[in-house]
């Protein structure tokens, strides 16, 4: 073997030699600062899998140093996060549940309500550590035009239109693998009920209309959970909320009677200090998915609202008021 080759072989051996050197010694202060098992490993790599599997190849969620990481496991240490703006719209499809009777072989009906859609608006901001604001308004309005009363050829019809407006204060919180959102704050909500009834009379048409309008402020109060199925991108999903209105109503009577001069009277009485107690719940099922804009979530179920209408004069005419259907919903978090 020629001279200049032994010397180029020893300094490669000289150079392996001492990067193995640097290289361990490297490990070695790596692992008094971050001492790591094989059990540690061997849970990081299980961690990475079950990660894969639920947010799709390539595609490993941020855990920031959480050590059990897993769909239902209760105790995680909080993540790291930042602050997230959202955004949605939703679709109620609801039928105003209003008393009325029927009495089978006697011509008498009163009128009822069929399915009808409104709207509804909310959006808001969460923080880091789980407190925010939201803003939500909803409003329907139905009819239910005018129904054969069976009774002297008299035709009945009942109207219906409300809205909210809820301003909040929300914070978020994660429990066993629930999702709960609190918020609180304030109401300020409407009511209109409206009466028509029309009758043909030998002396012409003739009609009578009575409205009562409902308009207050108060307090409200909500509690709302997620929880996630399995591994899935689908959650359940349900909303409690209960909410005080105080306010007045006013009432309005146009009647129309021949030969009698018509009489309109709008703001003819105002029912003063009364209080309208409402009750909502929501259930059903949400899909998730992460897109380059955000993560975009729809939800499909169930709403009931119980409405506690306040009487029209010492505990007269007291009712309650409900509203059940489906509900759609599609929103956005950044």
């Amino acid at each position: 073997m020629k001279p200049l080759e032994m010397s180029a072989r020893f300094v490669y051996r000289i150079t392996m030699l001492a990067v193995v050197l640097l290289s361990c010694a490297s490990m070695a202060k790596a692992q008094e600062a971050y001492p790591v098992s094989y059990n540690d490993l061997v849970r990081r790599i299980e961690q990475i899998e079950v990660q894969s599997a639920h947010y799709g190849p390539g595609v490993v969620a941020d855990t920031c140093g959480c050590e059990d990481v897993g769909c239902s496991d209760c105790g995680c240490c909080e993540c790291c996060c930042s602050p997230t703006f959202y955004a949605g719209a939703e679709l109620p499809w609801l039928q105003v549940q209003s008393s009325g009777i029927a009495i089978p072989g006697i011509p008498i009906m009163t009128p009822n309500f069929g399915q009808e859609p409104s709207i509804r608006f909310w959006g808001g901001y969460e923080s880091c550590e789980g407190l925010g604001f939201r803003a939500t308004y909803w409003e329907f309005e139905d009819s239910s035009g005018l129904t054969p009363l069976g009774v002297g050829g008299v035709n009945l019809g009942l109207g219906v239109d409300v809205y909210t407006v809820d301003l909040e204060l929300t914070h978020r919180a994660k429990f066993c693998g629930f999702d709960i959102l609190a918020s609180g704050g304030v109401r300020i909500g409407g009511l209109k009920q409206s009466l028509f009834a029309a009758a043909q009379t030998q002396a012409g048409p003739a009609s009578i209309a009575i409205s009562r309008d409902f308009d207050g402020a108060g307090l409200t109060f909500g509690v709302g959970f997620d929880r996630q199925v399995g591994c899935s991108p689908l959650s359940l999903y349900g909303n409690f909320r209960g909410s005080i209105l105080f306010g007045d109503s006013d009432i309005d009577l146009n009647v129309n009677v021949p030969p009698f001069v018509p009489l309109a009277a709008n703001n003819a009485a105002t029912l003063k200090n009364q209080t309208l107690p409402i009750w909502e719940i929501q259930l059903g099922l949400e899909y998730n998915r992460e897109t380059g804009f955000g993560d975009l979530f729809a939800r499909a179920g169930v709403e009931a609202q119980v409405w506690e209408v306040p009487p029209v004069l010492l505990g007269l005419g007291d009712d309650h008021l409900g509203f059940f259907g489906p509900t759609f919903a599609i929103g956005l978090e950044r």
